[in-house]
């Protein structure tokens, strides 16, 4: 009978257990086939006019704390020509990124304070875990589509302004 009962409860914590990693695994954010994670617009960026461009307004999703930070734009399946997130950090100082677990290939543009643009990388690799450096020291970073900056015709030393929503 002991015997009985014991396998019938191995039977039972197996089940739950099994059902148990399942369900963990099945909505944890680190499962890439999990659903996309939507946009959320919360703020509006402006490129300034320059001699090669008129000026763009962008929506913008903000990075303000190191959870969003650390979250970036992973998991996305897409995301519209006209939006981009920004990273907002305390200080100045030199950024590192890298593109793991990330589905689209990005253009990453370092901005400084006055909001110019000092540096950008584009084309980034998806899922590539190699660090992406900026050359000079800032304090945001805009990520938005790869061949952004090609399409709208970005570059270094222009200016932006945002605003949070």
């Amino acid at each position: 009978m002991l015997k009985l009962i014991s396998k019938k409860y191995l039977a039972l914590i197996t089940l739950v257990l099994t059902v148990t990693i399942y369900f963990c695994a099945s909505n944890s954010i680190d499962d890439p086939m999990g659903e996309n994670i939507d946009f959320q617009k919360e703020g509006e960026l402006i490129f300034l006019p320059t001699a090669d461009h008129d000026s763009l307004v962008i929506d913008i999703e903000l990075a303000e704390n190191n959870e969003e930070m650390m979250q970036g734009l992973m998991y996305r399946k897409e995301m519209n020509w006209k939006a981009g997130m920004l990273f907002i950090y305390e200080d100045i100082r030199p950024m590192s990124f890298w593109m793991k677990n990330t589905h689209i290939s990005l253009d990453l543009i370092f901005i400084s304070e006055e909001g110019q643009i000092l540096d950008k990388y584009e084309y980034a690799e998806p899922y590539s875990e190699e660090n992406i450096f900026s050359e000079e020291y800032s304090k945001y970073t805009l990520e938005v589509n790869a061949g952004f900056c090609d399409k709208y015709n970005i570059k270094i030393g222009d200016r932006i302004s945002w605003k949070k929503l």
